[in-house]
Order: structure tokens, then C-alpha cells, then sequence
């Protein structure tokens, strides 16, 4: 059993192949990975400070594989849809493959292919379904004024997309959320002024 567990570490984790290969590149004879110690072994036919990059990059296209599944599989298990403004979040907290900003387009296509990719209406229930990247890509966008200070850009995304949702233009979406954000700043810096904490 315990066997098992290491293997689906192996399986599961395409970082574990990056460990990997940064230790035999480095020439050490082990590693650490989640807290547990490997042995590093040369590849069959490899000498020891020769990796080839085929290995590491099949290990990461079958773990970005296995995201997609995942996603998809936990986006059915739930609602059974999902709304293009969430794909982003719900990515990067279930995938450990690949950031969403690297493969954003390849990941919605593949969650429009497998039909749970619908846009909300106004009282978030589910929408019209999603039939291409082009389609919903205003909706991925994450520009953000130079006013929005970084703690603030997920705020303003929220603001933006539920503003898009109900009917705003993106253009209109984006004044309306800065402006949200605003006016968030001036309540904060009046409650601070009369020593209430949140």
C-alpha cells in the first residue's frame, strides 16, 4: 500500500519530475519532494548528468492531462457548469500542471468542448452555454487599471465580471468596478478615522 501512495505521487505530480530533474542536472544522488527523501537514478541508457527534455515534458503534458480531467470532473461533481469569469480561479486551485496565464486559451476550449462552460444571467442561474474561446475572452481578460493597487485586482475582477454578467459592456464593466473600488477605499480610510476594526 504504501508502495502505491509513492507511485500516485509519481503519477499525480508533474513537479515531481521538475525535482527530478533539476537533482540529476546538479549531480546529486537524492532529493526531497513533499517532504519525503528519493533516490536519484540515471534513465536507462543515460549516464548520470544526461536527462533528456522528452521525459520532463511528457510527464507535464500527462499531468496537464490529468488537470483537464480533474476540472471538468469537479466542475460536474458540483454545479455541472461553470461560468467563464470562474475558470481562472477554479484552474489554479485545483491544477498544479501549468499556470492558467501560460495555456488560458487551450484550457477554455477544452472545458467548451466538454459542455460546462456557460455564462451566468443576472440571477446566476445558468446562462448561454459557451461555444468558443473568441466568444468569452472579455470575460477571462484581467486588465487592470494602474489605480488598482495589487491587493485590490481580485476585488476589481469580481466587481468587472458581475458588472459584464448583468449586462455592461466590458468598457462600462471596467468603470463601474474601479469606481466600486474607489469607493471602497474612502468607506476603509472613514472606518479606520473612527477606530473600527474588520
Amino acid at each position: 500500500m504504501k508502495h502505491l501512495k509513492i507511485l500516485e505521487d509519481f503519477v499525480n505530480e508533474g513537479a515531481f519530475h521538475v525535482a527530478l530533474y533539476k537533482a540529476r542536472n546538479e549531480g546529486a544522488t537524492e532529493f526531497e519532494f513533499k517532504g519525503k527523501k528519493f533516490p536519484v537514478h540515471p534513465k536507462k541508457g543515460e549516464t548520470e548528468d544526461k536527462v533528456e527534455e522528452s521525459t520532463i515534458n511528457e510527464g507535464a503534458v500527462k499531468q496537464f492531462e490529468a488537470d483537464i480531467k480533474e476540472v471538468i470532473n469537479q466542475v460536474k461533481r458540483g454545479m455541472g457548469w461553470i461560468d467563464p469569469s470562474y475558470i481562472e480561479e477554479t484552474w489554479n486551485e485545483i491544477a498544479s500542471s501549468v499556470d492558467f496565464s501560460v495555456a488560458s486559451e487551450e484550457i477554455v476550449n477544452r472545458l467548451i468542448k466538454a459542455g460546462i462552460v456557460y455564462q451566468e444571467d443576472g440571477d446566476g442561474e445558468k446562462g448561454k452555454q459557451a461555444k468558443n474561446y473568441k466568444e468569452i475572452s472579455s470575460l477571462l481578460e484581467s486588465k487592470v487599471p494602474a489605480e488598482i493597487k495589487p491587493h485590490e485586482v481580485s476585488l476589481f475582477n469580481t466587481y468587472k465580471n458581475f458588472a459584464i454578467r448583468t449586462g455592461s459592456t466590458p468598457e462600462e464593466a471596467e468603470a463601474e468596478a474601479l469606481k466600486s473600488i474607489l469607493n471602497a477605499r474612502v468607506i476603509s480610510k472613514e472606518m479606520d478615522k473612527i477606530g473600527y476594526r474588520y
